[in-house]
């Protein structure tokens, strides 16, 4: 693995380490949250930027955790890893661990460079630099504008007609897939942080959240449409505590809800094969199985044989996996020739972060991040308790938009990329651990405050808050 990262450092490579890396540096020792914030614009634009830059999207992306990291260390903050951020260190452990019996150990190694490089150092820098919620509002504010920019520039090119597209799928800046995901999360972060504020706010927020659904379905990729679908009910459990008992509870609202999910289950498609491309509408939203894509056994793009093979492969190895990048081979043991032309590195994963870590690292590795995901199903569970408390709105705004983020990510992992292109999941998970860091502080310095003002009151009356009377004068 290190021979790995040793092969891509050139000259001009260190050139601009050294030339783009002090002003970051001096930036983070101010505002380290802030060259976090700016991981996100780097992922999403540095590829559009790939002629003048001589290292890969990946490591100029791995750049900025590790610069905020080092400002956090700068200003003096300690660290205070909870169990999330200790997990996924071990699991990372396992990983790299994995590598030794890989059944694919070229991808297995870039998979794990990946997440030692950039996706542990997101969710850690996340929980060692946001220590307030005004940092946790500036990192929101650069997101926000930064997938407000996304849309905004998507939208342009397909009004102009300049749009990219593979097939009949609008593929935006970055591809269909990946543009879906990133508009959809524009969708949700912009509806989320910027709607409830003042007016001119609202309808920025509230154009750009809608146009952005638009695209999605204009790209043809079915998992961002799937996971905006989950994330309003989700998010509307976290807002209300009562919100499911209550449809339950008034019946007229509840009817009302059936009605309208089965009117659009028979008209949707309908609707879509009037307003998108034939052959998009007909290949992906003509039916439920076409939108679902169970596909036949023979294609490895098949959703029923990714699972088929994950479970085959872990009942052949049950605790130890396939190794990191094992899942590769396991696909080509089981359709019997080489998938994607032999490319050893290209990316190969059963399209669900379970059964990925599952196939490949066996059950201790899908125990570690179901560990993970429980911690963080609490710190919503805390969140649903604390906000009726929060007497700010833009706190509230924070705390509803990080948690809809995660939710968001989460359910993107489902049905998408592999562990370390899981970018949207890492940062949800990396400002979900900020909020409970906020809270930690927050706590800590009540405590403090609370025990400095005894502490004053017992020196200035010591009868009175000591269980020894006070020292007579002699």
């Amino acid at each position: 693995m290190v021979d790995t990262v040793l092969n891509t450092l050139t000259f001009e490579t260190l050139a601009l380490a050294l030339f783009g890396l002090v002003p970051l540096l001096i930036l983070a020792s101010r505002r380290p949250e802030v060259v976090l914030a700016l991981g996100l614009p780097a992922l999403l634009f540095s590829g559009q930027l790939k002629a003048f830059i001589p290292i890969s999207t990946s490591a100029v992306c791995a750049v900025f955790p590790l610069v905020a990291i080092a400002g956090g260390m700068l200003k003096g903050y300690r660290f205070r890893f909870g169990r999330i951020e200790k997990a996924f260190i071990l699991l990372t452990v396992l990983m790299y661990v994995s590598l030794w019996y890989s059944h694919s150990p070229v991808y297995g190694t870039e998979k794990v460079v990946l997440v030692v490089g950039l996706s542990l150092p997101l969710v850690l820098a996340a929980s060692y630099t946001l220590v307030t919620f005004e940092a946790m509002k500036r990192v929101l504010n650069i997101i926000s504008a930064t997938l407000a920019i996304y849309i905004a520039a998507s939208a342009v090119a397909k009004l102009s007609g300049a749009e990219a597209v593979v097939g009949d799928r609008f593929a935006a800046i970055q591809g269909p897939t990946m543009a879906a995901r990133y508009l959809g999360l524009g969708a949700v972060v912009c509806l989320c942080w910027w709607c409830p504020r003042e007016t001119v706010w609202k309808a920025g927020g509230f154009a750009l959240g809608a146009g952005a659904i638009p695209l999605v379905f204009l790209t043809g990729t079915r998992t961002a449409i799937a996971a905006l679908a989950g994330v309003v009910p989700a998010v509307q459990w976290v807002r209300e505590k009562e919100f499911f008992r209550s449809l339950f509870r008034r019946g007229g609202r509840t009817y009302l809800l059936l009605i309208v999910v089965f009117v659009a289950s028979l008209f949707g498609p309908l609707l879509l094969s009037h307003a998108l491309p034939q052959g998009l509408a007909e290949g992906r939203f003509s039916s439920w199985g076409s939108f679902f894509n169970p596909g036949e056994l023979r294609y490895p793009t098949s959703h029923v044989l990714n699972t088929v093979v994950a479970w085959d492969a872990f009942c052949d190895s049950p605790v130890a996996g396939f190794g990191a990048g094992g899942y590769k081979g396991a696909m080509e043991d089981h359709v019997g020739r080489l998938v994607h032309g032999g490319d050893p590195r290209h990316p190969t994963y059963p399209h669900n972060v379970f059964l990925e870590f599952l196939t490949e690292q066996g059950l201790p590795g899908l125990l570690l991040f179901c560990y993970m995901m429980y911690h963080a199903l609490r710190i919503l569970l805390d969140v649903r308790r604390r906000l009726p408390r929060l007497t700010e709105p833009s706190e509230r705004m924070a705390v509803i938009t990080v948690s809809a983020f995660f939710i968001y990510g989460f359910l993107v992992a489902q049905t998408a990329v592999d562990i370390p292109r899981q970018h949207i999941l890492w940062w949800g998970l990396g400002l979900l651990v900020g909020l409970r860091r906020i809270w930690g502080e927050r706590a800590r310095t009540v405590r403090a405050s609370a025990g400095a003002k005894y502490l004053g009151k017992a020196a200035a009356e010591p009868g009175e808050y000591s269980r020894c009377p006070p020292l007579q004068q002699a």
